[in-house]
């Protein structure tokens, strides 16, 4: 073999071992956000507010048939307790240098960029974060930690350690007590669940194989409960419960029951190196 043979076969032997297997690039990302679903929005807040206050009240007004040309007018009471939240910044930010920007032309990413969205992506997970579990002590009740909002508290687990017919039971039990203990005013149309739970009765069937019915826990239990037009599979609810456990909520979602009061948008600082 020639030199130049042999030249062309060690060139092409170097070219192969300089060869660089572009690897998939896998990114962590925030949990799916909900809250603009399961909360109607409500105007924005102003710039330089420090606080906010809300009425928690108590209507009672039963109307009734009264005589003819009666002056007799029965009266609406109202038991109002004003709650004071003190408004919190939240904070995430990014930064980048100018060889944060070469980076990215060599590998092909837009670093900035990725930062920038992450950024913003960060402040909507916290947002929705607050939506569902609030901050106690900021005064921000969660929909999973508000009053008046019925929790799912049993010990049937939503995992094959229980009968399907104890699990729809038990959110059959939600249901009924949410009536109970309203007299029947409250009806929620909204489900929401953790990941886990609402994975495994979307999943399992809930009559054994061969009876002939093929539907889920879940859509035996929309079946019988018509008025929960909307089931949520919910991050945050994983541990919202007692001792960090799992959660469900039922709520109506109706804005004349319950709101989210939609934050500024994140600034930006000026650039400067």
């Amino acid at each position: 073999m020639s030199s130049t043979s042999e030249h062309r076969v060690d060139s092409a032997w170097l070219e192969n071992e300089l060869n660089v297997m572009m690897t998939e690039v896998i990114m962590d990302v925030y949990p799916q956000r909900t809250y603009a679903a399961a909360f109607p929005l409500e105007p924005g807040l102003d710039p330089g507010m420090k606080s906010i206050t809300y009425l928690h009240a108590r209507g009672v007004g039963v109307a009734k048939f009264v005589e003819p040309n009666s002056r007799e007018v029965p009266l609406v009471e109202f038991d109002v307790t004003p709650e004071t939240a003190v408004l919190s910044t939240l904070r995430l930010g990014f930064e980048y240098s100018a060889e944060d920007v070469e980076a990215g032309r060599f590998t092909g990413r837009p670093l900035d960029r990725d930062q920038m969205m992450t950024t913003m992506e960060g402040h909507e997970a916290a947002i929705d974060q607050a939506a569902w579990i609030g901050s106690p002590a900021r005064k921000i009740y969660g929909i999973a930690n508000h009053p008046n909002a019925i929790r799912l508290a049993t010990s049937v687990t939503f995992d094959a350690n229980s009968t399907p017919s104890q699990i729809l039971g038990a959110l059959n039990l939600m249901v009924a007590k949410q009536k109970a203990l309203t007299n029947s005013i409250e009806r929620g149309n909204t489900l929401a669940l953790s990941s886990a739970a609402y994975t495994y009765i979307a999943q399992t069937p809930y009559s054994v194989s061969g009876s002939g019915d093929t539907r889920t826990i879940l859509e035996v239990f929309q079946a019988g409960n018509k008025q929960i037009d909307l089931i949520l599979e919910v991050h945050w609810l994983a541990t919202a419960g007692v001792g960090s456990t799992a959660v469900a909520v039922l709520y109506d979602r109706s804005r004349s029951k319950v709101g989210h009061l939609l934050a500024l948008r994140p600034t930006r600082d000026p650039i400067a190196w």
